[in-house]
């Protein structure tokens, strides 16, 4: 009687249904399209996002402000200098056209002297004089 309950009944032990394989296939189907879709917005996303951090990074900002002052410093600098090179030109010609008209002061102080010592000073040679003492 023992082999006759077993003919009657039998079972399917290990192998999936139809419904389990369909089920897990568009759950899979599903995840896979989100995951696509996630891909797809992180791609977008960097590529609207990648020319704002550039433009506005923590090191490019400064870099750019550092070249920006850097340039205008040389301007300033190349214009001072051209500045200071006219003046000193300026400076220089002021003082070539003052010394080619400087009266001879040494000649005037010997007039000078002899116009208040008198005429017979100015005759006299005094170096003359004492190379004679000297040599007697």
């Amino acid at each position: 009687m023992a082999d006759h309950r077993d003919h009657g009944q039998e079972r399917h032990v290990g192998g999936p249904s139809s419904l389990a394989v369909a089920s897990l296939l568009a759950l899979a189907g599903g995840f896979l399209v989100l995951s696509f879709t996630a891909l797809a917005v992180s791609i977008t996303g960097l590529a609207v996002a990648a020319p704002l951090l550039l433009l506005c990074s923590p090191v490019l900002v400064p870099a750019a402000l550092l070249v920006a002052l850097e340039g205008i410093g040389m301007a300033a600098s190349g214009a001072l200098a051209l500045g200071a090179v006219a003046l000193l030109s300026l400076l220089w010609r002021a003082a070539r056209k003052t010394a080619a008209t400087l009266p001879d002061y040494v000649e005037e102080g010997k007039q000078r002297v002899a116009e208040l010592a008198g005429e017979k000073t100015s005759h006299v040679d005094a170096g003359q004089v004492i190379a004679d003492q000297v040599a007697s």
